[in-house]
């Protein structure tokens, strides 16, 4: 039987309220934000409510049609409780709910009252008017109620009345008679075949089972919790004749993974509840319902033998007697689920009768190769699906359903997408996941960019929120949308509510670039953004010579890498086909194994990304069984690991000794790039690399290591690999690549790449200790590390053995101190260890004027630049200038070409700082002459752009402070008389201390302090002459011709030690307060201390020749060090106090270009600390670096104590 109730509905803070209407006693109040829920919730209220009553009470249910709202305002006078009291007047707009009833035959009346309240009700009179009838009723019935009560009886005009219609069988006078069994009752034994159930005669009954096991996907759908997408046809049509019809057939939609086979099935739900009329009835006892589960879900918990079954009866029982339709999830599985050990019954056997009569409608969905695997396993249970295979779709389908999304997230998530994104999401997306189908990859990748940087806004109230900070949470939505105080707290509690953005106008919109997919891709792959962005230069000799340090005199094997790296950013892979396939030949301790976590890194970004497989293990029959699962097993270990990694190296280590069965299925992997699991899940290999070792000749040489004839062997090696392998296998190889014995060069650089890796390990790092090794430990590692026979294998067993003892050992007696600076050297045939400890530097007297001003107006900064500009007029500086002409004269005597061109330019600079100042402070206006702003009618007009031209340009407040900040440096420097021959040309020395290991990964610009600090001191002062540089161990780098292209290069060629030359005026007195040590602390790359010395630059010396005096001084202590003297010579790269501390994490992205991190600095120099989100630290640098130029003496303190602290 159908019902229909009237609801009154409104809005409170906690969604929407329901009130039934007209049902007296049985009057029920539902509170929810879904209206779905809510009718479900109300219905099922109800229900329980009419089958518990008596016949004779039903009668309440008899909700009459045409009821309806009306809002009327009055005014009540309302008298005070207990009749007594002050009386109160109340107005504002009532709602009023007024029901027709048919009091006889012919005779209509009609009742009014207020939906809160239905026991204050009245007849309405038609012939006078409700608000004068409802004053008189309400002022009556009112007078005890408090003012809080009132207030909510008001009506904000969001009200309205609605019909909810349900279906319930209420008990009838027949339910109280007796049920008498029949003859034949005892007969039936199973309930499915019993007569009620034969003929569609099956009773309606409530469901038990099936809300406990499945997700109702109807109500979702309805309730708009899910995105049904864009219809598609010609499926649409096929799934509607298929499950809308009178005849339902049960329905499988087959297609790879993302072409749309959920958002098909949703569109499905939703065409069907059209079918069944519910946006007419609104009724949800009268439509399909299509409920989600698993076949998992079913067996789950059932552990005795037929609990399983007993389950599905019921399912089925319920299936059978209500309009529900089964979506599965995984019906490919239905044949192996619920079979044991003692019986072989399964989900298939037992669903395939009902489906094949009609007693239940499935709907599915599945890959191919899973469909054919049930077909293999169930052909009978797969045979009573109708089958919907689906086509991806192709690019113009794509972009329009792409268009579509995006129009979607920009309302929801105040995003912006760019064409160009469009075009690389489906370029990009489809080419690296091929496993995905369009338009399923697109759309991921689409949806991921949204949620990976939605509104700034919203997220950083939404982080607010969450920590419990909500008047946090208002300031930061009130700075992001300008709105005022009440608007934002209420839009704050609206998102704590569940709100899915700030409310309000934003000043600013994220968007969605061209950059940000490459970057979300690289993150996704590993892949460098250099080789998904192909506008950018690449040297292939960058590529060899990155590769080249950490393979080491293995020339062919860089080579090999190299020429991948290229040929993929080319594009010029072999499609359907892994990225390569390498067979490395060649002695053991050669290298083939770091080569592979060279390109792992490399190429994917990640070390972790080597998949290793030891092929000694997999000689036996079971062994491709191993590989690929089978049906004991069904997870193969090498299909397993690439699903879940498919960006990966693979490496097939010492492949000669598989069983030939893995070779015959390794044409498979080589020629199509694909395998196929035991559970029919496909393992894609076409964004691999797969690497094979081998063995296969070095055993019948001579014992090879290092030193023995490299080309004899590579020709063994080569004739041993053909004669083994088959020729189909054979010819699917890419490259052999040989590896050579080693020679003793190849092996110091092994032993100084592996030190280097072990004093970069975490001990050493946390505890904020570096050390660095001198060459006679290297040559110490290689003379007892490196055997004949085993090449460079045991130099890690021997540095575990004697050089991390040693640092276990000095670590476990060592002091309390921060941080520690290590030197290992060899005294007497050990190995023994040099400390220096790390300290703090002392804060500098004196003040600072940029401090001073600093939150000041820009009037306030003009007028102290004003009073600091006096010196440029003052005899002071007239005496400076003077020294510098006299000095200039001086050189030329001695033909000191060089200091007489940086004379030259200090005179020029100081004479154009004064120019500058005086045009600023003239077109600046002063605090006396500031006027009061004119009116808008007082304005004066400008005819013409001559007025325009003839405006000076007013100072803006950051060329001011650069000013204050010039001109407060040269009053200190040329007020205390310093010599200003040798002030104008400076050395800057940054030597990295400590070794540590680096990345591996080539051409991506490295993030770190040595290149942040030269490209700060580039912008900082001067001009930059000359610059060399050189990695640790190596000779001098060979850079650019002109000092800007050379450091340009720095970042890429990430040296250890820099020596720049800058040249301006009073450079030494501006770069003499970066002496010291800088330290940067990052959370994923660790700690890194550079040793900055800034002095200055004597006449016809270069940077390379620093270096290079720098390199012998060093190994002068390390002589005296390691012969025991009593007296050491100065060491060159002894520990400084620290004089400014970084703590930074880039942004992911193309050189950490892709956002902003936050950054703090402690400048202990300074005293000073400071915190700000940026991409970069060169903006802060420069800050602090302008605030220290503008040090002033402290009281009492003369120029020699000023210097001596400097």
């Amino acid at each position: 039987m159908n019902f229909s109730v009237a609801i009154y509905e409104t809005r409170n803070d906690r969604g929407l309220l329901w009130r039934t209407v007209g049902l007296g006693p049985h009057d029920t109040v539902v509170t929810g934000r879904s209206d779905v829920r809510l009718q479900k919730s109300l219905a099922d209220g109800l229900k329980a409510v009419l089958h518990a009553l008596d016949p004779a009470e039903q009668h309440w249910f008899a909700v009459p049609q045409g009821v309806r709202l009306e809002r009327v305002h009055l005014e009540l006078s309302l008298g005070g409780r207990g009749g007594g009291g002050k009386r109160q007047t109340v107005t504002g707009r009532f709602p009023l709910v007024l029901v027709p009833h048919w009091v006889r035959d012919g005779v209509r009346r009609t009742r009014y009252f207020h939906p809160a309240r239905p026991q204050d009700w009245a007849w309405l009179h038609p012939d006078h008017p409700l608000a004068d009838q409802a004053r008189a009723l309400f002022s009556a019935r009112w007078s005890g109620l408090d003012p809080d009560a009132l207030e909510a009886l008001g009506t904000d005009g969001k009200d309205s009345i609605r019909r909810v219609a349900f279906s319930a069988e209420p008990r009838t006078l027949l339910d109280g008679l007796e049920d008498k069994p029949g003859v034949w009752d005892d007969l039936d034994v199973d309930p499915l075949r019993r007569k009620d159930h034969k003929k569609g005669k099956a009773k309606r009954r409530g469901l038990t089972v099936l809300p406990t096991l499945a997700t109702d996907m109807t109500a979702q759908l309805l309730e708009r919790a899910v995105d049904l997408g864009v219809r598609r046809q010609p499926y649409a049509a096929r799934m509607s004749a298929q499950l809308s019809g009178a005849k339902k057939r049960s329905t499988v939609v087959i297609g790879p993974p993302g072409v749309g086979k959920t958002t098909i099935l949703r569109r499905a739900i939703a065409d069907l509840a059209v079918t069944d009329g519910y946006f007419v009835h609104r009724n949800l006892d009268q439509i399909h319902h299509v409920y989600r589960l698993s076949g998992r879900r079913i067996i789950a918990g059932m552990s005795h033998l037929g609990d399983w079954e007993e389950r599905c009866v019921a399912i089925l029982e319920e299936a059978r007697a209500n309009p529900v339709i089964l979506w599965l999830d995984d019906v490919s599985d239905f044949a192996r689920l619920g079979r044991t050990r003692d019986a072989d019954r399964n989900l298939a056997e037992f669903f395939r009768g009902p489906v094949a009569r009609g007693d239940i409608t499935l709907v599915a969905e599945a890959t191919a190769e899973r469909w054919q695997r049930l077909e293999a396993d169930a052909p009978s249970f797969a045979a009573a699906f109708a089958r919907t295979v689906v086509a991806p779709t192709d690019a113009a389908e794509t972009l329009t359903l792409l268009f579509r999304a995006a129009r979607t997230h920009e309302q929801r998530h105040r995003v912006a997408v760019e064409p160009r994104a469009f075009k690389a999401i489906l370029d990009l997306g489809a080419s690296l996941f091929p496993d995905t189908a369009l338009p399923g990859s697109a759309l991921d990748l689409l949806g991921e960019l949204v949620a990976q940087g939605g509104d700034p806004a919203n997220a950083r109230v939404r982080q607010h929120l969450e920590a419990g900070h909500k008047i946090a949470a208002i300031k930061a939505h009130r700075q992001a949308t300008g709105m005022g105080l009440a608007e934002s707290k209420a839009a704050v509690e609206a998102l704590a509510d569940g709100a899915t953005v700030v409310a309000g106008k934003p000043r600013y919109a994220r968007k969605i670039t061209g950059r940000d997919v490459l970057a979300l891709l690289s993150d996704k792959t590993g892949l460098p953004t250099e080789l998904l962005q192909l506008e950018q230069r690449l040297d292939p000799e960058d590529v060899a010579r990155t590769f080249r340090r950490y393979v080491i005199g293995q020339e062919p094997a860089v080579a090999a890498a190299r020429d991948l790296f290229l040929r993929i950013r080319a594009g010029l892979t072999a499609p359907g086909r892994p990225f390569a396939v390498y067979l490395l030949t060649g002695p053991t301790g050669t290298g083939k194994t770091e080569l592979a976590k060279a390109i792992a890194e490399g190429l994917y970004g990640d070390r972790a990304r080597l998949l290793r497989f030891d092929m000694s293990e997999l000689s036996g029959p079971d062994a491709v069984a191993r590989l690929i699962g089978d049906d004991f097993e069904e997870r193969g270990t090498l299909t397993g690991r690439v699903r879940e990694e498919r960006f990966c190296v693979l490496l097939l280590d010492e492949v000669e000794k598989a069983h030939p069965a893995v070779l015959q299925l390794m044409l498979q992997l080589f020629d199509e790039g694909r395998l196929t699991d035991a559970q029919g899940f496909t393992a894609d290999f076409t964004h691999s690399v797969v690497l094979m070792t081998s063995n296969l000749g070095a055993e019948t040489a001579d014992p090879l290591g290092f030193g023995r004839d490299p080309n004899a062997v590579t020709e063994r090696m080569v004739d041993a690999v053909k004669e083994f392998f088959p020729p189909e296998l054979f010819n699917r190889i890419d490259r052999i690549v040989p590896f050579a014995p080693l020679g003793r060069d190849a092996a110091m650089q092994i032993a100084r790449k592996e030190l280097r890796l072990l004093l970069g390990r975490r001990g050493l790092v946390d505890r904020r200790v570096w050390a660095t090794p001198t060459r006679s430990v290297v040559e110490k590692v290689v003379a007892e590390a490196f055997t004949p026979r085993d090449g460079a294998r045991p130099v890690k067993r021997y540095l575990e053995d004697r050089v991390a003892s040693v640092l276990t050992e000095h670590l476990s007696g060592g002091g309390a101190a921060a941080m520690r600076l290590l030197r290992l050297f060899v005294r007497d045939g050990e190995i023994a260890v040099h400390a220096e400890a790390l300290v703090e530097a002392e804060p500098t007297p004196g003040r600072f004027a940029l401090t001073e001003v600093e939150g000041a107006s820009r009037e306030e900064v003009i007028e102290a630049l004003r009073d600091a500009a006096r010196f440029l007029r003052s005899d002071g500086e007239a005496s400076a200038r003077r020294a510098i002409e006299d000095a200039i004269s001086a050189r030329l005597a001695d033909g000191d070409t060089d200091t007489i061109y940086e004379l030259e330019l200090a005179r020029q600079s100081l004479e154009a700082l004064r120019d500058r100042v005086d045009e600023a402070l003239a077109n600046a206006p002063t605090a006396s002459a500031t006027q009061p702003r004119r009116g808008l009618g007082s304005r004066p007009k400008a005819r013409g752009r001559a007025r325009l031209h003839q405006r000076p340009k007013a100072i803006v407040k950051a060329d001011a402070l650069a000013l204050l900040a010039e001109t407060t440096f040269l009053e200190r420097v040329l007020s205390d008389g310093v010599p200003s021959g040798d002030r104008h040309a400076v050395f800057i020395e940054l030597l990295r201390l400590g070794e540590g290991a680096s990345t591996v990964r080539p051409l991506v610009e490295s993030q770190g302090l040595i290149p942040w600090l030269t490209a700060a001191y580039r912008r900082a002062r001067g001009d930059c002459e000359d610059v060399a540089a050189r990695r640790r161990g190596e000779p001098l780098l060979t850079l650019a011709a002109s000092a800007e292209a050379a450091l340009d290069l720095l970042p890429t060629e990430r040296p250890d030690h820099v020596v720049m030359k800058v040249v301006g005026l009073h450079v030494v007195d501006f770069f003499e307060g970066e002496t010291g040590c800088h330290v940067w602390e990052s959370v994923r790359a660790g700690t890194e201390v550079v040793r900055v010395r800034a002095f200055p630059a004597p006449a016809r010396v270069t940077a390379g020749d620093v270096i290079e005096s720098h390199v012998e001084a060093r190994r002068a202590f390390d002589r005296a060090l390691e012969a025991g003297d009593a007296t050491l010579p100065d060491n060159p790269e002894s520990l400084l106090p620290i004089v400014r501390a970084v703590r930074f994490d880039p942004p992911r992205g193309s050189g950490g270009s892709g956002g902003i991190a936050p950054l703090t600095i402690e400048d202990y120099a300074l005293g000073d600390a400071r915190h700000a989100e940026v991409h970069s630290p060169l903006e802060m640098l420069a800050e602090l670096m302008q605030v220290r130029m503008t040090r002033r003496r402290g009281p009492g303190q003369d120029p020699s104590e000023e210097d001596s602290d400097g």
